[in-house]
């Protein structure tokens, strides 16, 4: 799971995730509305007469018993008794309004059953035998479970979903049952294709509840979050996700709305790469599914904390998970959520060279696909699993096997991302077989997709600039007609004046005014001349910062390469080669980001370091899978460095921190790795320590030291910085070194500064 840049790794993470999610949601948002407790059922049955209230009471019971959390073969026993009561009874009473309650308790038994078919037949001839009741709350029940029978992912059933639906809402509201319109519509604001119909619909439900002062408002803030999460609004999606877990913890009567919630939030941070809090609200989920015996909720939760523990790099872990789950329980849930279980089972066996293992996840995975049941996007991310365990495990023939198949969906979806993604796994294959002409073509066509992402984002930015240089520009010429009135005010009051003067006076006003209108022509051709000097001089120097900011383009592209191509080569590699040529990478990594800032930047002659450490020292701590047992801290002054110094500086950091991640804390030692930058006036000092087992100290003049401690003290020589090295209580590295004064900050412009 590991790609050469961060925008690609989040492209990627985002598009294996999705399919998962969006399933997530289309069952865990429809939230039960509140029911009537047992007890109080049982009660009304007790104290009833043998009438439509009694009947009520048994059918109420039985409805109790089909829509319980965790229901087994017993419960539905018992509903089913409470029906065949009230169907006796009701031979007596022989209501019209009974006959059809009784037929929709019939269909809701039949479908827990397992019997869908039935169960939809028998909800619509409920609904033609409630029809002529004027009863509107059962009619609006009815339409409320036939809506149910229907997918709204499906373009077939959605229209249908929505319709009967919206039935249901319209007799609620017409029969004053404002809280049931209310759910009603909460269920629309989920289900509808159009966002804005959607949130409207949310915002309509919200407002009903508030109207009726109902309290249990966790669902519909759950659905707040997931809009906002749709958005990318991430932080507001938060907000909403602890707004309905305090809802739901403040009403003490849990069900398995708490999981769903819990889940919700872990996806939220998901979202937000706050990989600690992600897990942890994953394994609270799992908890309270577990405790409450919801199925579908636990292997939805097991499989999002072991993707969790995927994109961590501890696929053992992950593993451990997915061996939880009981076999028979995935038998009977979802198509698409037994698919992602192989995919995540195939990814970690992948990471663990586990090929053995892999093989059967792979056929697994073949199966399902060939059901047609995974959808289109999932069958993408189960290829590219398949496709790398056949590349991994030497098995090329396959590999090309599955590519062709697998593109023929990518075709058919035509997402740039999975486009690209697939190229790389060309690529991949190509050099495999020592075919580099097309590995060459493969990855020319990957980075040129990357490369208009690139610009599609960059001319976002575009049109934000203009956006905000058009509202100055209109401020401006504001500012210009304020000054125009002013001046014209002051030409009238001088107007007055000068009537007033003598004859003289106003030929002598008339000829100084012939001399200043003889010498603001003058100046106005002078400063025409300046002007046209300035917009050429422009011209040139925006010309120039471009070529700079393409030369670092080329550049960077030309490392990014050079990397994919390192990466390729290491699947084929092994022990002290395979080392060699992670060491690499990192080196040339810490080049390219350099090139990358510079022509992301307006100052194409100096890298601000706080950003760009920040930047390479989390690439590092991920390329070593975020160990648990240490820490990376950094603190990095906002600092200024010509390219000359910012490259030795990371280079160094590199090689420091690479040397504590492997050997300062062997057996899972707990630690700490600490980058310091600081200036003080013309001297900057960098520090590199961590807490570990220490070192020898390697001797300035030593020639027999590693290649790392070689690289540093050449790299410190370049910097003219003086080394120092310390071994005890840890290992620390602090090099002194003087700022390059060729260029000097003003400003917020950087001017030649003779030195």
């Amino acid at each position: 799971m590991s790609s050469p840049t961060i925008y690609h790794n989040n492209l990627i993470l985002m598009k294996k995730l999705l399919p998962l999610l969006l399933f997530l949601w289309s069952f865990q948002l429809v939230l039960a509305q509140d029911r009537p407790k047992q007890s109080d059922l049982q009660k009304q049955l007790r104290e009833s007469r043998p009438d439509t209230g009694r009947i009520n009471a048994l059918l109420g019971l039985a409805e109790f018993q089909i829509t319980k959390h965790g229901s087994y073969k017993t419960d539905l026993d018992s509903a089913a008794a409470y029906i065949h009561d009230a169907e006796q009874l009701n031979l007596t009473v022989r209501s019209a309004e009974a006959t059809g309650y009784i037929i929709m308790e019939q269909s809701s038994l039949a479908r827990e059953s397992g019997d869908k078919k039935t169960g939809q037949m028998l909800i619509q001839k409920a609904i033609q035998q409630l029809s002529g009741t004027g009863n509107k709350l059962l009619q609006a029940k009815a339409y409320l479970k036939l809506a149910d029978y229907y997918d709204y992912s499906s373009p077939v059933e959605y229209p249908k979903k929505v319709t009967y639906t919206e039935n249901a809402a319209n007799l609620f509201k017409a029969g004053g049952y404002l809280e049931q319109a209310a759910f009603c519509d909460r269920n629309l604001a989920e289900i509808m294709s159009d966002e804005d119909n959607g949130f409207r619909k949310l915002n309509e439900s919200l407002a009903i509840y508030n109207a009726i002062h109902y309290k249990r408002l966790q669902g519909v803030y759950d659905l707040f979050a997931a809009h906002y999460r749709e958005k990318s609004d991430y932080e507001t999606a938060l907000k909403y996700d602890l707004k309905a877990l305090i809802t739901e913890e403040s009403l003490h009567d849990h069900d398995g709305t708490l999981a769903e919630i819990e889940n919700h939030i872990g996806m939220t941070y998901s979202r937000l790469h706050d990989l600690p809090n992600q897990i942890r609200f994953y394994k609270m989920g799992l908890a309270t599914a577990r405790s409450i015996g919801d199925v579908n909720s636990t292997i939805i939760l097991t499989l999002n904390l072991a993707y969790s523990y995927l994109t961590a790099k501890q696929p053992s872990v992950a593993e451990s998970y997915l061996a939880s789950v009981s076999k028979n329980d995935l038998s009977h849930t979802d198509p698409r959520i037994m698919g992602q279980y192989h995919i995540f089972e195939l990814e970690g066996y992948n990471m663990l060279k586990q090929y053995a293992k892999a093989k059967q996840a792979a056929l697994n995975l073949l199966q399902i696909i060939r059901t047609g049941a995974f959808g289109i996007q999932n069958e993408i991310s189960a290829y590219e699993e398949i496709i790398k365990y056949y590349l991994e495990s030497g098995q090329y023939a396959e590999a090309k096997k599955y590519l062709l198949q697998s593109d023929t969906d990518v075709k058919k979806e035509n997402s740039p991302i999975d486009i690209q993604e697939a190229n790389g796994y060309w690529f991949r294959l190509d050099t495999a077989v020592h075919d580099y002409k097309s590995a060459v073509h493969r990855m020319l066509v990957k980075q040129e997709i990357l490369d208009s992402m690139n610009k599609v984002n960059n001319s976002n930015e575009i049109k934000k600039l203009q956006i905000q240089f058009d509202t100055k520009e209109n401020e401006q010429q504001i500012a210009f007609l304020k000054r125009s009135s002013l001046l014209e005010a002051q030409n009238l009051q001088q107007a007055y004046i000068v009537k007033d003067y003598t004859i003289g006076g106003i030929i002598l006003l008339l000829f100084l005014a012939g001399l200043l209108y003889r010498q603001n022509l003058h100046k106005q051709k002078n400063n025409k001349v300046i002007s046209t000097k300035n917009v050429l001089l422009q011209q040139l120097l925006d010309e120039k910062e471009w070529l700079l900011k393409e030369v670092h383009h080329r550049v960077k592209n030309n490392l990014h390469t050079v990397i994919c191509l390192l990466e390729s080569q290491a699947a084929y590699l092994e022990n002290d080669a395979l080392k060699a040529i992670e060491n690499s990478q990192h080196r040339i990594y810490a080049m390219s980001l350099i090139h990358q800032k510079l022509y992301q930047s307006d100052d194409v002659k100096t890298i601000d370091m706080d950003v760009y450490l920040k930047e390479f020292t989390q690439y590092l701590e991920d390329s070593f899978g975020n160990p648990p047992n240490i820490k990376l801290q950094s603190e990095i002054e906002p600092i200024k460095l010509g390219v000359a110094q910012a490259i030795p500086v990371g280079l160094i950091i590199n090689e420091a921190v690479t040397n504590s991640y492997k050997y300062a804390f062997p057996g899972n030692r707990e630690g700490i790795i600490k980058v310091t930058l600081h200036q003080s006036e013309n001297l900057i000092e960098l520090i590199v320590s961590d807490d570990g087992i220490g070192m020898a100290i390697v001797d300035n003049t030593d020639e027999a030291g590693s290649l790392g401690m070689e690289l540093i003290k050449g790299l410190a020589r370049d910097l003219n910085g003086q080394l120092k090295l310390d071994g005890k209580n840890g290992a620390s590295l602090r090099i002194l070194f003087e700022v390059n004064l060729l260029y000097k900050v003003i400003s917020n412009q950087k001017l030649p500064v003779l030195t």
